[in-house]
């Protein structure tokens, strides 16, 4: 590939990830265990009153670790977060982020599940 155009595609990469970042509200919960579970929240781009819009959990693997990754932790937020997607799929997609020490087999999993089930309730 020509060094211009390999050029071009990484900043296209770049610029079409800061989109689909903003999209998402980042945000903290503090379990009942008192500790805190990073997570980002996609909403759909329309929400009708009094009508029931699906929740997706997205869990990230080992590399999605950490408490910079957010919303880009997992390949399937980018695609799902389309815009495509998005008017065809409306939902509500929760993506929580476990510590880089963390995994989904600890208390981690307790905390999203706590968390669902009070998003479930809100929305």
């Amino acid at each position: 590939m020509r060094p211009g155009l390999s050029c071009c595609v990484i900043l296209l990469l770049f610029s079409s990830t800061e989109t689909f970042a903003e999209d998402f509200e980042k945000t903290e919960y503090k379990a009942d265990s008192a500790r805190t579970l990073q997570y980002a929240l996609l909403k759909p781009q329309k929400v009708e009153a009094g009508k029931k819009y699906p929740l997706l959990l997205s869990l990230h693997g080992a590399g999605g670790r950490g408490n910079k990754n957010w919303e880009r932790n997992c390949f399937a937020n980018k695609v799902l977060s389309g815009g495509e997607m998005r008017s065809k799929y409306p939902c509500f997609i929760l993506a929580p982020t476990v510590s880089k020490q963390g995994s989904w087999k600890s208390e981690s999993m307790d905390d999203v599940l706590e968390l669902v089930g009070k998003l479930l309730k809100k929305l």
